[in-house]
C-alpha cells in the first residue's frame, strides 16, 4: 500500500500522500463494511496523518519512510487485526450501534472483567 501512494517514486510519502493513502484506505473500509460506521472525512484523515507524523517524530514538512510507516501501523495494532471490524475499531470508525455486539464479545473474551475495561476507557 505504501508504494501505491508514493506518487513520485521517492521511497517516502509526503503529508499529502499519507492523507490520500488514509482517505482511500478508510473509505474502502467503509464501503466494504456495507457502509456501517462513520464515513471518514478529509479532515478526519488529515488528523490521522498529523497523528502518524507525531508518532514518527517528523515535522509536517518532511516525509515518512516505509520504515516509519510500518512502525506507525504496528503501533496502531494493524498487524494484529484479523478482520474488518478490528480495523474499523482501531481507526475509530465504528459506531456503537453498528458494532456493539462484537465489542461486547471482545470484552467478554478478554481476561479483564467488562466493568474494569469500561472504567479504564476514557
Amino acid at each position: 500500500i505504501f508504494e501505491a501512494f508514493d506518487f513520485d517514486g521517492t521511497k517516502v510519502i509526503t503529508m499529502d500522500e499519507m492523507t490520500i493513502l488514509l482517505l482511500s484506505f478508510l473509505k474502502a473500509l467503509h464501503v466494504i463494511s456495507g457502509e456501517k460506521g462513520i464515513d471518514p472525512s478529509d479532515t478526519f484523515c488529515e488528523n490521522l496523518t498529523f497523528e502518524a507524523y507525531k508518532h514518527c517524530n517528523r515535522p509536517i514538512n518532511q516525509s515518512i519512510s516505509v520504515q516509519d510507516f510500518v512502525l506507525y501501523c504496528k503501533q496502531k495494532g494493524l498487524d494484529e487485526c484479523k478482520d474488518l471490524k478490528c480495523l474499523m475499531l482501531i481507526f475509530n470508525l465504528a459506531e456503537e450501534s453498528a458494532f456493539a455486539e462484537p465489542i461486547v464479545e471482545i470484552l467478554r473474551s478478554s481476561s479483564e472483567p467488562i466493568a474494569e475495561v469500561k472504567e479504564a476507557t476514557p
